[in-house]
């Protein structure tokens, strides 16, 4: 599945041509996570899916997602 525009903005130290969904699924995760709206969240879901999400949330202690973030994260993912 294609990268939505809005998420590749996210990546502005990142070339954008050079993101890969699969290869940069976890740095994809954490910032649209911390930095994305609704329409990225749905994207999201469907390029992962809710239980890969919810996963991921309650996988690693420290994943670089911002507290408030993960907290939304973890009520919209649950």
């Amino acid at each position: 599945m294609k990268i939505l525009n809005s998420i590749k903005r996210l990546f502005w130290d990142v070339k954008k041509n050079s993101l890969d969904a699969e290869k940069n699924r976890k740095e994809i995760i954490v910032r649209t996570i911390n930095y994305g709206g609704l329409r990225e969240w749905r994207w999201l879901i469907k390029q992962y899916g809710k239980r890969s999400i919810f996963d991921f949330l309650h996988g690693a202690q420290r994943n670089g997602l911002r507290l408030e973030a993960k907290r939304l994260a973890e009520i919209i993912f649950s």
